[in-house]
């Protein structure tokens, strides 16, 4: 266990049983920071780095360098993901799943659907999400950015790309009539 997990590893007690944690206060006392100014996502994705900061996943400078992490001047170090990523995947996958069976029932009219289909539906919708990270990125990259609302609005041009592909992708390609496995063999 690196240094600063031993430093911030705290015990709360709940009906008999102790916990343990670790304590993003002790880390700001350590560190001679004020942890209060991240945003709360932030402070989520600082407390799994600590969590796993063993020196491989984590170091204990990814940790230093997102506690002192300023909007204005970021600083170029990556943030290691853990849970976080799993995490976004799964529910990435939940809700392309969910929005196919929508799609598939109420835009579209395919019930019922095919798995064949649902696997072109993921392809569309990883090939979107990919574009729309790109898009943004370009942006980001040519319009260079201070403000928030300008990051945001840059970040929806970037979604409603996603998005448009997606439809496209899933009427023309997915979702066309011609395509439909079960219709196919009904004529």
């Amino acid at each position: 266990m690196s240094d600063l997990r031993k430093l911030t590893l705290s015990t709360f007690p709940s009906s008999g049983t102790s916990y343990q944690f670790h304590s993003l206060p002790k880390l700001a006392a350590h560190l001679k920071t004020d942890l209060s100014r991240l945003p709360v996502s932030l402070r989520i994705v600082l407390e799994s780095v600590l969590r796993h900061c063993d020196g491989l996943k984590a170091t204990p400078r990814d940790v230093e360098n997102l506690a002192r992490w300023h909007a204005p001047k970021p600083a170029p170090e990556e943030i290691p993901f853990t849970v976080v990523t799993g995490v976004a995947t799964l529910s990435w996958f939940l809700c392309c799943g969910t929005n196919f069976l929508l799609n598939a029932f109420w835009t579209f009219h395919h019930w019922p659907p095919h798995w064949r289909q649902a696997l072109h539906y993921y392809a569309t919708a990883l090939l979107s999400f990919v574009v729309q990270i790109l898009v943004l990125n370009l942006l980001v990259f040519l319009l260079v950015t201070e403000r928030p609302i300008e990051t945001a609005v840059l970040n929806g041009v970037a979604v409603a790309t996603g998005a448009l592909l997606n439809y496209l992708a899933a009427s023309l390609w997915v979702f066309s009539p011609n395509r439909h496995p079960l219709r196919r063999h009904a004529r």
